[in-house]
């Protein structure tokens, strides 16, 4: 009777399929890991291992605190602010200059942003909660001649931003040619 061997390569050694299903691994390659590969990989192994901690102590360092106030936060509030600032037509304050109204024309509303405990809420039509900067210890209002300053006091610091008002432009004076300036 013949057996019929099918020969399948697989990386270094060689499986031998016979008729009856049985298989068989030779190993054509008789070196096996030797005690100075062994050492070399366990040498690189833990180079890298003892790399990490002051890696991740780098990384570590880069994460900004959670629960602190971030100036990008103010630069998006008062972008926020100054965009409903100027669709508005009239501005005004309270007497305490914590809160800043202004009317919204496309729905006749009037819209203010207030503090709230430490932080700082706008509201149309004295409704809603729409919570816009957090973390902050004050927050006041100024009127200027062409428009408002916008004070906010977070981590030690105090933050300033003038938002202007389309009321308040001065008119842009053209003079026809011949006439003095």
């Amino acid at each position: 009777m013949v057996t019929l061997k099918i020969f399948v390569f697989l990386g270094r050694g060689v499986i031998i399929v016979s008729k009856i299903g049985v298989f068989q691994r030779q190993i054509r390659n008789k070196s096996g890991f030797t005690l100075i590969g062994t050492l070399i990989s366990l040498s690189i192994f833990l180079l890298i291992v003892s790399l990490v901690p002051p890696i991740s102590g780098l990384w570590a360092d880069t994460i900004p605190d959670q629960n602190s106030f971030s100036y990008e936060e103010f630069v998006i509030f008062t972008t926020q602010l100054q965009v409903d600032f100027r669709k508005s037509t009239v501005f005004s304050l309270n007497n305490q200059s914590n809160k800043i109204y202004f009317d919204r024309p496309e729905d006749q509303n009037i819209v203010h942003y207030e503090q709230y405990q430490d932080k700082i809420r706008r509201q149309v039509s004295e409704g809603g909660h729409e919570v816009f900067l957090q973390r902050i210890n004050s927050f006041h209002v100024q009127e200027i001649p062409y428009g408002v300053v916008i004070e906010i006091e977070a981590n030690e610091n105090t933050y300033k931003k003038v938002l202007t008002h389309p009321s308040t432009y001065i008119p842009m004076v053209t003079y026809e040619e011949g006439e003095e300036q």
